[in-house]
């Protein structure tokens, strides 16, 4: 399936896409923290990560997928400093016929670093290429594996065109009290907490299994 509209990137001005993740990311965190009740294991390995990997060293996480907004509302397990910093967040492959269907939503997106990622072209195409090219410069790229929204938490396999990215450091957050019955948006789960992150490490920044 060919992209809809052009192709995103330069995305424009640093500033505009520093504004678009800055703002989105301080209302997920005024969502996660203040508006629902969050718990975030281990944040200390993410946030170590962001700071403080060597300047070429690649950083890959993911994530299970049960909303359309499990991203942004991630990273409200982040600090305002991360946010705010352009150089320090995440690129992201996103679903080119949700996402980048029209100019207007594609020049949001794109500045907000989501890579137009053509279900049905495969591993080689521009969008793969491009996340792949960021992890290569020592960038942050977050994936959701699954490829869809998982509704029903169910066990299915991961694309495989996740494999040609390098794993180091690589770390997983998962999310098992997150429940929703609607794609868009999480409801709050038994037990009385909307969202519980556990960022687990599965190699270090060495390359040995941590």
């Amino acid at each position: 399936m060919p992209l809809a509209v052009r192709w995103p990137f330069p995305a424009g001005p640093p500033l505009c896409s520093r504004l678009v993740l800055g703002l989105v990311g301080t209302y997920s965190c005024l969502w996660t923290r203040y508006l629902n009740r969050l718990r975030v294991h281990n944040a200390e390995v993410l946030h170590e990560l962001v700071e403080r990997r060597g300047p070429r060293t690649p950083l890959l996480t993911l994530s299970n997928h049960q909303s359309c907004m499990d991203d942004p509302h991630l990273w409200g397990s982040l600090k305002l400093r991360h946010i705010w910093s352009l150089h320090k967040m995440r690129w992201t492959p996103t679903a080119a016929d949700i996402c980048f269907t029209r100019e207007l939503h594609s020049r949001f997106f794109s500045l907000g670093r989501c890579v137009p990622v053509c279900r049905g072209d495969g591993v080689y195409q521009r969008g793969m290429d491009f996340v792949l090219e960021k992890l290569n410069q020592g960038d942050w790229v977050h994936v959701f594996p699954e490829g869809k929204v998982n509704m029903g938490q169910e066990f299915v396999r991961f694309k495989w065109g996740e494999t040609p990215m390098p794993i180091i450091p690589l770390c997983a957050p998962h999310f098992p009290l997150c429940t929703s019955r609607s794609p868009l948006y999480p409801t709050q789960a038994s037990g009385g907490s909307w969202l519980s992150a556990a960022w687990t490490p599965l190699s270090s920044p060495s390359g040995t299994a941590g």
